[in-house]
């Protein structure tokens, strides 16, 4: 019988060489997978960041336009101003409508959205109070009369100045509630998820420098914005 040689090239490959072929795929593999899961797990952090800053950004819009008309009274006979000034509480009135929405000021303080009141609340009955709470009740307001209009609030302090800059002790008393010029307003709110390897050990103050938020030491991320606004209707009359 005739054999035939074969060819050195034509042999194949060792099992040898198959080990080290699928030693260095599974190499390459791991490199991509980790590229993977560090660029996912990059996505969910920058996410979580973008929609905590927007709760931030919706959280300072109301209480910004709010703190800013507290007060308002175009025809000089409403009784309109702040009416609870404590550290983490606000409460307000303003003479903006009437009893329409079209209708001009009408000398009071009764018609929707001319009482307000900030807080932070457990809005969604989860048991944490993490949710910055709007109420517009023009009786006292009930935690079921509270709206959220922000979420994951860790932190709501509120500092009251009088024409001179100095600050007022909180609770501001009833006798110095007509004292108050501006207002001094920090927020800290913090992402949906905590984030694996990272611990928040800051510390987040106000702009007299004052902790509204100890450290946690947990893995959620956190932002402060603090702003001072000025109440342009109050001390007019």
């Amino acid at each position: 019988m005739k054999h035939t040689k074969i060819k050195e090239w034509e042999q194949g490959f060792t099992l040898m060489e198959l080990l080290v072929v699928i030693l260095m795929m599974g190499v390459v593999m791991a490199g991509i997978y980790a590229v993977y899961t560090s660029q996912q797990k990059s996505f969910i952090v920058q996410q979580d960041v973008a929609e905590m800053q927007q709760n931030l950004r919706a959280a300072m819009f109301f209480m910004v336009r709010d703190i800013r008309l507290a007060g308002c009274n175009p025809t000089g006979k409403a009784d309109a101003g702040i009416n609870t000034a404590d550290a983490s509480t606000i409460s307000l009135t303003m003479d903006i409508r009437g009893k329409n929405p079209d209708d001009p000021p009408d000398g009071d303080t009764g018609d929707p959205e001319e009482s307000v009141t900030y807080a932070l609340m457990d809005t969604d009955g989860d048991g944490n109070v993490d949710s910055l709470g709007r109420c517009t009740a023009t009786t006292p307001c009930t935690p079921a009369d509270f709206v959220a209009v922000a979420s994951n609030i860790d932190g709501l302090n509120f500092v009251y100045l009088d024409a001179n800059g100095i600050v007022l002790s909180v609770p501001v008393s009833t006798a110095d509630l007509a004292k108050i010029r501006s207002v001094q307003l920090t927020v800290v709110a913090r992402t949906e998820s905590p984030s694996n390897g990272y611990v928040d050990k800051a510390s987040y103050k106000n702009l007299q420098g004052t902790v509204v938020l100890p450290p946690q030491n947990d893995g959620f991320r956190r932002r402060v914005f603090a702003t001072n606004i000025r109440c342009r209707n109050l001390g007019l009359l």
